[in-house]
């Protein structure tokens, strides 16, 4: 089963405010820089975003499977 491709664009803009202070906090925060690092930063933008969202509704990525049981 995928997800509508409305999904995408709604959960791109519930994660936008994440993103930005994600951002934030690896590379302009002083108290913060260090912890996440650029690879963090990139794994949590690539990963989290592109793939998994748009590749589950854009129907590359199940979001889920059904399995109906044998009676």
């Amino acid at each position: 089963m995928y997800l509508p491709k409305w999904i995408a664009w709604t959960v791109t803009v519930i994660l936008l405010p994440v993103w930005a202070w994600t951002t934030y906090s690896a590379f302009i925060d002083p108290k913060t820089k260090e912890e996440l690092g650029l690879v963090g930063w990139l794994v949590f933008s690539i990963v989290g975003s592109i793939v998994m969202v748009f590749s589950m509704s854009y129907g590359k990525l199940p979001a889920y499977i059904m399995r109906e049981e044998d009676q």
